[in-house]
């Protein structure tokens, strides 16, 4: 928006750089998301035809993150 809108100065491949900081932020949410509520993340691969067992460890989910802001 910045750079688009109030035509601050940016250098060549700004939008390439972005894209792959975004990337990258998204990825580590999915993971962290993925670490904190693995039974929700086994749902999803199951509803979604994969074959998902659980590990021999015992899991707590890490829900305490999601309701705070």
């Amino acid at each position: 928006m910045l750079i688009r809108d109030c035509g601050i100065d940016a250098a060549p491949g700004w939008q390439q750089v972005l894209a792959a900081g975004r990337e990258r932020w998204r990825l580590r949410q999915f993971r962290t998301a993925v670490r904190d509520l693995q039974d929700e993340a086994a749902a999803v691969l199951r509803a979604h035809g994969w074959e998902v067992t659980s590990p021999d460890a015992e899991y707590s989910p890490q829900v305490q993150p999601y309701r705070t802001w």
